[in-house]
């Protein structure tokens, strides 16, 4: 089990956990401060293609990201809010 406050990053934390390799899953949201999630996973993807990407986010069915599911580029979509 993981524990929470040891692998929560926030903003810019999370493009570097992914450069250093420290990452093996990447558990993004479509709509952050300063960057969307489909430009995150595209930079990061470009520096490490290995790490698994899931979008968690409240815009499930927007376009750009069915489009990143279709594509392979995230490994799935996980819709906000949940019960």
């Amino acid at each position: 089990m993981m524990a929470t406050s040891r692998y929560h990053v926030r903003g810019g934390g999370g493009a570097r956990a992914v450069q250093a390799g420290t990452a093996d899953v990447a558990l993004v949201d479509y709509a952050m401060p300063g960057i969307d999630g489909v430009a995150f996973v595209a930079r990061a993807r470009a520096v490490a293609p290995q790490v698994v990407y899931v979008f968690v986010t409240a815009h499930a069915h927007t376009p750009a990201v069915r489009e990143q599911l279709e594509r392979g580029l995230v490994s799935a979509v996980v819709a906000k809010p949940w019960a």
